[in-house]
């Protein structure tokens, strides 16, 4: 059964409304209120948004101010505008909205007319809700296909300049590109060898000017005999040029050669329409490359001869660096040993101490042994005899003798004496060790240990001028050259001892930092003047007194931290001290600097 629309229908349910971007609003202009409430009630039901009027005027005006109406239902009958004025009016402001009319029974014609004039469908009076369900949505979902073309076109038009601007550009850029390619010339011709194009390049090159040239056979690259003949233009085609070397003739009668490349355009059926001609004037290269050959020529001689040279001087050069590293070898064990000799008094009086005291216990000892035997020898009697008297006189003798004060010193007498030679001992070995020289092999050594050693021999040129600090903190080992670090540490030491006047303090530190190994010698001494610093690592400097120095210990002391990949750092302030910090990479010195001091210390 149909359901038609009344004044006094309710709303009935139909079809939901088309989904979309679209606000869905829906303008309502009908001379009966009744109606206007009855359509706009089952629109808003359906989830539309309405408004409406019953004047055609006021309709205008709504729509003119508020707009974006999306569907527009009108009746044709209005008073002071008829509906056809109306429907003009709204497709004159947006003619993306769509507009259905209302007609009562007998106006067929107008609705016609209204069709004509860009409405989109018609409803009779009274309208049926499914019809006018119907009509709405199609309408609406009209107008979103419109609205979509009109995206469509719009977005077709941007990309339509977009690719003629593109082109246009390219158009510019390869233009621009072959008229400022001056080196090669450029060449188009069609499929017959008549030039379509001849740029700057080839203007420049062959004399011809493009007009003269343009549609005329591209004869320059043809033997004379062919130079008028269309066959021999093909046959020269056909064959292929890709870097060919050819002579020609310019326009003034100059012959040169060039480097030709020819490539064939072809179409989609891959038939040849034309071709491009592409090369360089390689005049001056080819007579450059017969130079070339004959320097080349000339050049194996000269090679030979300065290969032989260079043999020579390299054998020459490597007498030199062996006398070099042997005379170097020399001068850092003579300083050592010259360093060794300076020291020589303060570690004979080092080793005097201990042997003076282990001579004075044994003089001790001799006696304790002497009163011991006289004592033993009265026991024997007074054993033997069993006689009261000599008891007593054997117990008069054993105080005499002092026996129990010699039993009770003799064990601190031994005692001292034993660390009396352990001091000899140590003192002597260390000043073996350190004298000793490296036997070329890289060794785990622990750092600590080495500061104790040549604090050993250093000791007495040290305890007169200064308290030593010790702060050592833990160090794993170093792979290093053991005798040439402790010939650094005594240098420091030295100096450090050197640099006080009357009685200071000396600081020696040592710790482990990330992969490195730091040790410091910090004395409370006199300092180095700015104007010194730059030159305390140079051979030979010394602001020492004459006999005192050799102006060689920082700068061999540089030279070995620096092979063994470390460096030396100074801080220094007159009148307030100095401090040289030592750091060494902990895992050893790199590839060539290990090398430098085994091959001294061999070839030495």
């Amino acid at each position: 059964m149909m359901h038609t629309l009344e004044a006094s229908a309710p709303p009935v349910a139909a079809v939901p409304p088309v989904a979309g971007e679209l606000k869905q609003r829906i303008l309502i202009v009908d001379d009966d209120p009744n109606i206007v409430q009855v359509i706009e009630q089952a629109l808003t039901f359906k989830g539309y948004s309405t408004c409406s009027t019953t004047d055609g005027e006021e309709a205008f005006r709504i729509f003119r101010e508020e707009g974006e109406f999306d569907v527009v239902l009108t009746d044709l009958v209005l008073p002071g505008i008829s509906g056809i004025e109306l429907l003009e009016k709204f497709k004159e402001l947006d003619p993306t909205c769509e507009v259905l009319v209302l007609t009562g029974f007998g106006s067929n014609e107008k609705a016609v007319e209204a069709l004509k004039k860009g409405a989109y469908d018609y409803l009779k009076k009274p309208t049926n809700i499914d019809e006018l369900f119907i009509a709405v949505s199609k309408a609406i979902e009209k107008k979103k296909l419109s609205l979509e073309n009109i995206a469509y076109q719009m977005d077709l038009e941007r990309v339509i300049e977009e690719r003629s601007s593109e082109l246009l550009r390219t158009q510019k850029f390869l233009h621009s590109v072959l008229e400022s390619s001056t080196e090669y010339f450029i060449i188009a011709s069609d499929a017959e060898g008549l030039i379509t194009l001849f740029n700057s390049g080839a203007e420049r090159l062959f004399g011809y000017k493009r007009t003269e040239v343009q549609g005329h056979r591209a004869i320059l690259f043809l033997a004379q005999s062919e130079a008028g003949n269309a066959a021999g233009m093909q046959d020269f085609l056909k064959s292929g040029v890709i870097d060919q070397a050819h002579t020609v003739v310019t326009r003034d009668g100059r012959e040169i050669t060039i480097s030709l490349t020819v490539t064939p355009i072809q179409d989609e059926s891959a038939r040849s329409v034309g071709y491009i001609w592409i090369g360089k004037d390689i005049t001056e290269q080819l007579a450059l490359q017969a130079q070339l050959k004959e320097y080349a020529q000339n050049l194996e001689k000269l090679v030979a001869e300065r290969t032989r040279e260079i043999q020579e001087r390299n054998r020459r050069l490597e007498d030199t660096l062996t006398q070099l590293n042997d005379t170097q070898m020399q001068l850092l064990q003579s300083e050592k040993m010259a360093s060794i000799g300076q020291l020589a008094a303060g570690v004979a009086h080092e080793i005097n101490n201990p042997i003076g005291f282990i001579n004075s216990n044994l003089s001790t000892l001799k006696k304790y042994i002497i009163n011991l035997k006289d004592y033993c020898r009265a026991v024997d009697r007074v054993v033997q005899s069993d006689d009261a008297d000599s008891i007593e006189e054997l117990i008069r003798l054993k105080k005499i003798k002092k026996v129990d004060f010699i039993l009770d010193d003799v064990t601190s007498v031994i005692e001292e004496s034993i660390e009396g030679t352990d001091r000899v001992k140590t003192i002597v070995q260390d000043l073996k060790d350190f004298s000793h020289q490296d036997r070329g092999t890289l060794n785990e050594y622990d750092l600590n240990k080495g500061i104790r050693s040549t604090l050993n021999i250093v000791w007495n040129e040290l305890k007169y001028k200064a308290e030593v600090i010790q702060d050592l903190g833990d160090l794993p080992l170093v792979r290093c050259y053991p005798q040439q670090l402790n010939q650094v540490l005594m240098n420091l030491l030295v100096n450090a001892s050197h640099a006080i006047a009357d009685k200071g303090k000396i600081y020696v530190r040592s710790r482990a930092r990330d992969d490195e190994v730091v040790i410091e010698i910090e004395d409370t001494g006199c300092g180095i003047p700015a104007e010194n610093l730059a030159k305390i690592f140079e051979p030979f400097f010394t602001t020492k007194e004459v006999g005192k120095g050799t102006g060689l210990g920082l700068s061999l002391s540089y030279r070995i931290v620096e092979r063994h990949g470390g460096r030396i750092e100074v801080d220094s302030r007159v009148d307030v001290g100095t401090t040289f910090r030592v750091i060494l990479p902990a895992d050893g010195p790199p590839a060539a600097a290990a090398e430098w001091v085994p091959a001294l210390a061999e070839e030495a």
